[in-house]
């Protein structure tokens, strides 16, 4: 499924970006999705939090900033627990 080999990969990412920042929770992952990248904003999210259910990740809130340019997605920034 595509939306969970983008979603594996943002959370990979997030995780690399923790650990240089020496940070072990965050509470939101902030993402921006590209208007024009083909990946539908509800559907990202709906598979998101299915993905993330009984996972370390489970309680991480997304929130989806949108852009007209750039990446179809990309990680943005977290806030911390």
């Amino acid at each position: 499924m595509h939306e969970s080999n983008l979603i594996k990969d943002l959370l990979n990412k997030v995780a690399k970006q923790l650990a240089l920042d020496d940070v072990s929770r965050v509470s939101k992952i902030v993402v921006a999705l590209s208007l024009f990248g083909g990946i539908k904003r509800d559907r990202f999210k709906e598979h998101f939090y299915q993905f993330i259910k009984n996972t370390p990740w489970k309680d991480v809130k997304l929130e989806i900033k949108e852009t007209e340019i750039g990446a179809p997605l990309s990680f943005d920034s977290y806030e911390l627990s």
